[in-house]
C-alpha cells in the first residue's frame, strides 16, 4: 500500500511489516504488484519517476521518468511491458530494466487507465476519441471519435473493447478493427 512518500509492504497472513521503500515525493498511484516468478511493484509519483521496486526486499531495481502526472492511475501491466499515462502521453517501459519501448501522444489529456489486451492498448482521451495502440510498437492501429468526451476507462473483454462517453453512448467495438459489434455476438 502506499501513502504519502512510502510503499508498504505487509504480510498477507499476519499484518506485519515486511518492508518499506521511502520516495522523495508523494506517490500518486496505488501500487501494482506483477505475478512473475521473482514479482515486482510498481508506483509512481507525482513528478512522473516511475518505480519498480523489488517484491521481496523492497529495493528499486530501476527507476524511468515521464512527465509530471496530475491522476493517480495505476501502472498497467502488459506482458513485459508496464504502461503509464501522463497529460496527453502514454509512455511504455520494458519491466526487465526500465528502457522506454515507444510513447504516444494522444491529442488530448489521457482519460482514465489504458486497457491492453491481445497485443493491443486502447486509451481514452479528452480529444473526444478512443486510440488503439500496437502494444509491441506503440503505433496507431485505429481511432473513434466521439461527440463527447470518454468517461472512465476502456475495458477489454473477449476481443471487444467498451467505454463510454458523454454523448450518452457505451460503444462496444471490435478491439482489433474498431468497428461496431453487431447485438447478439
Amino acid at each position: 500500500m502506499t501513502a504519502g512518500t512510502r510503499v508498504y509492504a505487509l504480510d498477507a497472513a499476519t499484518g506485519a511489516p515486511r518492508w518499506q521503500f521511502e520516495a522523495p515525493v508523494v506517490l500518486f498511484t496505488p501500487p501494482t504488484l506483477d505475478g512473475a516468478a521473482v514479482p515486482a511493484v510498481y508506483v509512481a509519483d507525482y513528478l512522473g519517476t516511475l518505480y519498480a521496486l523489488d517484491g521481496a526486499t523492497g529495493q528499486v531495481r530501476w527507476q524511468s521518468r515521464t512527465a509530471s502526472r496530475q491522476g493517480a492511475e495505476p501502472v498497467v501491466l502488459a506482458g513485459s511491458t508496464a504502461l503509464l499515462a501522463s497529460g496527453e502521453t502514454l509512455y511504455a517501459f520494458d519491466t526487465a530494466d526500465g528502457r522506454e519501448r515507444w510513447r504516444y501522444a494522444a491529442r488530448g489529456e489521457i482519460v482514465g487507465s489504458p486497457a491492453a489486451a491481445d497485443g493491443l492498448v486502447h486509451v481514452g482521451s479528452r480529444d473526444h476519441s478512443l486510440h488503439t495502440v500496437d502494444l509491441a510498437s506503440g503505433r496507431l492501429r485505429w481511432e473513434l471519435g466521439t461527440k463527447g468526451e470518454l468517461t472512465g476507462s476502456p475495458v477489454t473483454e473477449g476481443g471487444r473493447v467498451f467505454v463510454s462517453s458523454k454523448d450518452r453512448c457505451v460503444y462496444a467495438l471490435d478491439a482489433v478493427y474498431g468497428t461496431a459489434v453487431p447485438e447478439g455476438r
